[in-house]
């Protein structure tokens, strides 16, 4: 990792340890606080899901919360730009809808990784989300 990659190692401490989906949810967008950007067009903006330390008490083992950060796929819906999952002479969505809130699996290479107010986060088009899930914790 390159020297000048600064990770917030206080938020990520405080999101590691949150074994609850909707718990983590809270805590993301306590976070991000008031710094939540207008999004534009078909943009939606994730906030990355870094596994717990522990899932019902047992330790899961993964290479390191880097790689939740930097290669995570899975990400909460905190805002979307006003066209997300509107029909265009492009692409057709068969009418599904994407909510606030909701986990979503999107296409690494196609998103915008950032840190917003600590939180990391990534913005992406809405035909590079793969699927939506009711649990994080499934994917890996």
């Amino acid at each position: 990792m390159p020297g000048n990659v600064r990770i917030p190692w206080k938020t990520i401490d405080t999101l590691k340890v949150i074994d609850e989906p909707e718990e983590y949810k809270a805590a993301a967008l306590k976070i991000i606080g008031n710094q939540i950007p207008t999004l534009m067009l078909n943009q939606i903006l994730l906030g990355v899901y870094i596994y717990p330390e522990r899932i019902n008490g047992g330790p899961i083992i993964r290479p390191n919360v880097e790689e939740d950060i930097w290669q995570g796929k899975m990400g909460h819906v905190i805002a979307k730009g006003p066209a997300v999952f509107e029909d265009d002479s492009v692409t057709y969505f068969w009418k599904q809808k994407i909510f606030e809130g909701e986990w979503l699996l999107a296409s690494i290479n196609n998103c915008k990784q950032m840190y917003i107010n600590n939180l990391p986060c990534r913005i992406v088009e809405d035909r590079y989300i793969v699927a939506r899930f009711e649990d994080p914790r499934a994917v890996w």
